[in-house]
């Protein structure tokens, strides 16, 4: 394995809750337990603006569209960013537990969100409303994604050790995937083949097909899975490990590079559209590298 490159940012104060990288990548999203909330410049790896925020930010996630973000405020309020006004455009209010996950559709009108209240809403982003909530997992719902080729499905995963498809038209569950023994905390669509990744506790990461919902693959990670993410050409899937390690295996499962470099669990992973990656850790420190992958 080629030794890959990477730089070391530290103006967080404490640790790192997440890092996003928009699609167009031309910006990436940080945001700590300090309570701050940056966005970059990748070029210069400057920030570009600290966004006022009144609490601390848990999570966002980019619109396909590069326009706008949704993020999650002290774990339970929901607002959404718009990068052309430069403010907030939609609060999104409704879950009564800690929101855990977020996920756009394809055409960045609507917003799933993930709940410990056991329940996904399914928003209205420009009319700020919810327009669906599904249930059907029997303990907190840990993870979220909409497939974004056709919007057609949601993918979830629950403390209930149970993976979910959706049929997003009529709000119904269309398939349980059977495989997972542990909860499985992590969801996320391939964006260029018809394939699905899921995590879980058991520190398996689970490869199905679909639309026939078959397994393909499993591998066994040698450290615990903080944070998942397929490359934008759907060629690599990168994860982030408790033992300070990101690990990125090819579709076949071999892994093919190991990036070395935080001293604490690495919380969060997402790359750019040429190969780049953004990671944050509980080592107070983005990182950003080029692991020198075949696009």
């Amino acid at each position: 394995m080629n030794k890959p490159s990477h730089a070391v940012i530290e103006e967080h104060k404490e640790q790192i809750n997440f890092v996003a990288w928009s699609p167009d990548g031309k910006l990436f999203l940080s945001s700590a337990k300090d309570k701050a909330f940056i966005m970059w410049d990748p070029d210069t790896l400057r920030p570009r603006r600290y966004i006022g925020v009144k609490g601390e930010v848990t999570l966002a996630s980019w619109a396909p569209n590069s326009a706008m973000f949704a993020f999650v405020l002290d774990g339970l309020r929901i607002a959404v960013y718009d990068t052309r006004l430069q403010r907030n455009v939609a609060e999104l209010v409704g879950h009564t537990d800690k929101i855990t996950a977020l996920s756009w559709d394809h055409r960045s009108e609507r917003l799933a969100s993930a709940s410990f209240d056991k329940a996904i809403n399914i928003w209205d982003v420009g009319k700020g409303e919810c327009l669906q909530i599904l249930r059907g997992h029997l303990g907190p719902v840990l993870a979220v994604d909409w497939e974004k080729r056709e919007g057609a499905y949601i993918a979830t995963g629950g403390a209930d050790n149970n993976l979910f498809i959706w049929y997003v038209e009529k709000g119904s569950i269309l398939s349980k995937l059977s495989g997972h023994l542990g909860a499985v905390k992590l969801v996320h669509w391939n964006p260029a083949t018809n394939l699905l990744a899921s995590a879980c506790e058991g520190r398996v990461i689970r490869i199905w097909s679909y639309p026939d919902w078959k397994p393909v693959k499993a591998f066994r990670c040698p450290a615990g899975i903080m944070t998942m993410k397929w490359s934008p050409n759907g060629l690599y899937i990168a994860a982030g490990c408790d033992d300070g390690v990101i690990r990125v295996w090819d579709v076949e499962g071999k892994l093919v590079r190991e990036l070395h470099g935080h001293t604490g669990k690495v919380v969060s992973v997402d790359w750019s559209p040429d190969l780049k990656m953004v990671s944050g850790g509980e080592d107070r420190t983005i990182r950003v590298w080029d692991p020198g992958l075949e696009k």
